[in-house]
């Protein structure tokens, strides 16, 4: 394989398919605008084995509490 050359770029294509796909998943499921891109893509890609008790679902309903 030579460095820097598009047939080299086989696992990144993917990579970048696989995620694509999963955001958009995300945000079809979800119902959220396309605006909430870049934090669709963050969830996507948040870890290899990420810690599960702080993961929420992707658009879950949160409440706001104030600290007074």
């Amino acid at each position: 394989m030579v460095p820097y050359h598009p047939a080299s770029n086989g696992v990144a294509k993917r990579t970048i398919r696989v995620l694509t796909s999963s955001v958009r998943a995300m945000l079809t499921d979800s119902g959220l605008p396309k605006s909430l891109w870049a934090e669709a893509f963050n969830t996507a890609v948040y870890g290899v084995k990420p810690d599960l008790t702080d993961l929420r679902a992707f658009s879950a309903p949160c409440a706001i509490v104030e600290l007074v």
